[in-house]
């Protein structure tokens, strides 16, 4: 028995080490067809940093150094697209995250648009919270009209949400005088 044992000790050995040395890889591709310019130049239009490529990298079988310069090219050429006022300013007012990705020399001009734009989705999402606040309470409210209790502290609640409201829309109003007025300039 203890041969048997022995034996079978070996063997559930020797399977785990055969299973420890097959290494199983992704499936990787074939990208040599690929546009590695576009490709390049489409993360960074996206604002994604530069070290995109090495995703880029491990799922192709043949990728090298020319499809590493074609991405950076691209990249760069992306890059100089997205580090304008505008974009920056479509970027903050999306409420997506800035990644620092911008050079020194483009980022000072990205972040102001990018800042106003922040602005600008912070008060529209504080609108889009009342709005539902408001929908709330005035269902809510319609309860308590069937039963002829109207809540004063409720009433009144209403009430800030609705100037609080309008006040936002006053401020994003200028926001985007001011963006449209420092465009000119």
């Amino acid at each position: 028995m203890s041969v048997l044992k022995s034996l079978l000790f070996y063997f559930l050995i020797m399977g785990t080490l055969s299973c420890q040395s097959l290494h199983v890889t992704p499936n990787k591709t074939s990208c040599s067809q690929l546009d590695w310019f576009e490709i390049g130049r489409a993360d960074a239009v996206q604002g994604k940093s530069v070290i995109g490529w090495e995703k880029q990298q491990q799922q192709c079988l043949d990728f090298n150094d020319v499809n590493h310069e074609r991405y950076l090219a691209g990249w760069n050429s992306g890059i100089d697209a997205y580090c304008v006022r505008d974009h920056g300013f479509i970027v903050g007012r999306s409420g997506l995250s800035y990644e620092r990705v911008c050079p020194p020399s483009a980022e000072a001009e990205f972040l102001k648009g990018y800042e106003l734009g922040q602005r600008i989705y912070t008060f529209e999402k504080d609108n889009l919270q009342i709005s539902e606040e408001l929908d709330r309470l005035n269902t809510a409210l319609k309860k308590e009209k069937k039963e002829a209790q109207f809540s004063q502290k409720e009433l009144s609640r209403i009430n800030r949400l609705e100037t609080r409201m309008e006040l936002n829309r006053a401020m994003i109003a200028e926001l985007q005088r001011e963006f449209g007025t420092s465009a000119r300039q």
